[in-house]
């Protein structure tokens, strides 16, 4: 990723991929064989050679934390990245000369291929005008994400991010000492019920979203993503207020909300 772009990760934990990328991602992950997605900015020295190689190993390849603009986004959609990183976040704010990554949400490039991108819907990393706007630009490929950490359902207070120290109020996780959004605290039943109302869309496509699009990205819909025979199980009941009533996996009850 981009120094800086980095959001709240550790600079000194940032690495580049120097002269031999393959040879970089191999230290790192050792085989891609358990690697389901990695974001890369494509404006770093030999990145488009990473993407390549990490295309062809069956990783998706999305875009982020970067200050990367629209030419190095576009080359990198041709070396096989098919997605974008928490839209908006991390990334060159939209310019009328260089629209830089958001951009590739109409680009020419893309051919007849959908965009894939998450957008933080909580309320807090992304306007609810931002929401719109995306939504309306390229609706088929918005993905509805958390960015949630691990203090999320934890409650207001210190809490720990890796290396770093996280503040917690509300909605907000700040890291220590300063003013940089950590991550998200907001669920997903929540931040799904937010984008329905800020997107003005209805509920059935703000399900959707968080749940066939993302599993259709990932290659995985003939098994996860939808309720259909011969899908997995999966299966989470909810209230029209998006209350969860019921978890199951592979058919089997883990979760009962027994308030409701």
């Amino acid at each position: 990723i981009s120094p800086e772009k980095k959001g709240c990760h550790p600079k000194q934990h940032i690495r580049e991929f120097g002269n031999d990328a393959v040879k970089a991602l191999l230290e790192v992950y050792g085989s891609t064989e358990n690697i389901a997605i990695i974001t890369i900015a494509p404006e770093l020295e030999n990145s488009e050679a990473a993407i390549r190689y990490m295309s062809e190993k069956g990783v998706l390849v999305s875009l982020g934390h970067s200050a990367a603009g629209l030419v190095a986004g576009e080359r990198a959609v041709a070396a096989g990245a098919r997605c974008i990183t928490h839209l908006f976040n991390a990334m060159q704010s939209y310019h009328h000369r260089d629209p830089c990554l958001i951009g590739l949400l109409t680009s020419k490039m893309l051919g007849n291929r959908t965009m894939y991108y998450g957008i933080i819907s909580d309320g807090i990393h992304t306007h609810d005008s931002a929401l719109r706007l995306a939504h309306r630009t390229n609706p088929e490929g918005l993905i509805v994400i958390t960015d949630g950490i691990a203090a999320l359902g934890m409650g207001d207070g210190v809490h720990k991010l890796g290396d770093c120290v996280v503040n917690v109020n509300g909605l907000h996780a700040i890291l220590e000492g300063t003013e940089t959004t950590a991550g998200s605290v907001a669920s997903m039943p929540y931040c799904i019920k937010h984008f329905a109302k800020a997107a003005r869309c209805g509920l059935e496509e703000a399900l959707i979203c968080a749940t066939e699009k993302p599993a259709t990205l990932m290659g995985i819909q003939g098994c996860k993503g939808s309720i259909s025979i011969g899908l997995d199980a999966d299966l989470v009941l909810i209230t029209e207020g998006v209350d969860i009533l019921a978890t199951y996996i592979g058919g089997n009850l883990v979760y009962a909300n027994k308030h409701m």
